[in-house]
């Protein structure tokens, strides 16, 4: 009945004239969890401890479309469009916010235009040991952030009042609005993308974004000047047994002095993302006979802002810098069972020009077991732990807790769930 079902609704896109030319082919994945989810506040922000909850993750499942048209001479007309499913909730539906372009493919390489994943966030998908690189252990509740990314940036206020100082990492963030992720593991929206072919396992790729804000000249106009641009490189070798790759990307709002008007000083717990990041990564995965797998990665990222003067800072600036990196690993019991581990940290903060570096480190731990009962279907349950330094309120990315803990919490999950793939 189901093929029927699909058989019917492609061929009424063919009717359209849709599918004249073009190849399509839908896919998707259905994984969901069962979770036992508990935060534990620090001892100074202890009204906001949530305790122990359950809760139904949907762990980025997803539906797509994509296709192909051959246009001769080695070229190909391609087009994909894919929508995350929340269908945990009875008003489920699709949510967008996943890989959609279109582009061609050339015996030159393949360019895309649309909300792509860049080079540094496939980078760091590529080594975490998870299937489809997600749930609370996902190595992207972590890296690419400085001072936790952007979240709960309001937990300064509760620090400040306990007397103990203010959170840095409320303050400046290099989080992508509305993600736990940082900006660089988030898809970059309004991007073009170019991706060499494979020299015997090697390509290069580079990506580029625009915000799409820009605003006129501050002389002309009383809104603060905003033209945000970015940019991100990458090259790798995959052959064989070895994966490994290097990646550097920069975001820049391009902004002038008078956006800081809505950057209060430290007392008021109001956020400033920065001016400037950036982030270099090397990652790389070995996989031996049998399917064992060990995996590292290494990242350092930075966050500028350059007129701190408004928010309490003495001038030129404030530069943070911080290191993250990770170590993972899988060892297959048998073909259909596999065991993986991986941790990551991110170490504590440089911060320049007078700024408290204050206990910015932050942990991830996890260990797992999944078995596959078929090629496309599997079983799994894991344990995930993210311990906070006193200074940051780091959440996880895919199921964040939410909630509002405050700087210095522990976060912990048990989860047990199934994932399908068509």
């Amino acid at each position: 009945m189901q093929k029927k079902l699909i058989a019917l609704a492609v061929a009424g896109l063919a009717s359209t004239g849709a599918l004249a030319q073009s190849n399509v082919t839908i896919y998707g994945v259905a994984d969901a969890s069962f979770e036992w989810a508990k935060v534990d506040s620090a001892a100074y922000n202890s009204n906001l401890d949530r305790g122990r909850f359950n809760r139904v993750n949907t762990n980025s499942s997803l539906i797509g479309f994509r296709g192909t048209e051959d246009l001769g001479n080695g070229m190909k007309a391609v087009f994909q469009y894919e929508s995350g499913v929340a269908f945990d909730t009875a008003g489920a539906n699709l949510g967008g916010g996943r890989d959609s372009f279109v582009g061609l493919d050339t015996k030159f390489g393949n360019v895309r235009l649309g909300l792509l994943t860049a080079p540094t966030r496939a980078l760091g998908a590529a080594v975490d040991m998870n299937a489809g690189a997600t749930g609370p252990g996902a190595n992207s509740s972590i890296i690419g952030k400085v001072l936790g990314g952007n979240a709960h940036v309001a937990g300064m206020s509760a620090r400040t009042a306990a007397g103990a100082g203010y959170a840095v990492g409320d303050m400046y963030n290099n989080g992508a609005a509305g993600y736990n992720a940082g900006f660089f593991d988030t898809r970059m929206s309004n991007a073009i993308a170019y991706i060499s072919p494979s020299f015997s396992g090697f390509n290069v790729a580079a990506a580029y974004t625009v915000g799409e804000n820009k605003n006129l000249d501050t002389n002309n106009n009383t809104a603060a000047e905003v033209n945000t641009s970015g940019y991100d490189l990458g090259a790798w070798y995959n052959n064989g047994p070895i994966y490994v790759g290097l990646t550097y990307g920069k975001v820049d709002q391009n902004r002038d002095g008078a956006t800081y008007a809505g950057c209060a000083n430290a007392a008021s717990a109001t956020t400033c993302s920065a001016d400037e990041s950036s982030i270099t990564r090397v990652a790389g995965k070995y996989t031996f006979s049998g399917g064992h797998q060990i995996a590292a990665l290494w990242e350092r990222n930075k966050a500028e802002v350059n007129d701190p003067a408004a928010v309490g800072f003495a001038a030129p600036g404030v530069n943070i810098k911080q290191v993250t990196w990770g170590l993972g690993g899988k060892f297959m019991v048998s073909p259909a069972l596999a065991l993986i581990g991986q941790y990551y940290d991110a170490d504590d903060a440089s911060i320049s020009n007078n700024a408290p570096d204050g206990d910015t480190e932050v942990k991830l731990y996890q260990l797992g077991v999944e078995y596959s009962l078929s090629k496309r279907t599997m079983l799994k349950a894991n344990y995930t732990k993210m311990n906070n330094g006193k200074d940051t309120a780091t959440d996880f990315n895919v199921g964040a807790v939410g909630g509002g803990f405050g700087s210095g919490a522990s976060l912990s999950v048990w989860q047990f769930g199934m994932r399908h793939t068509f």
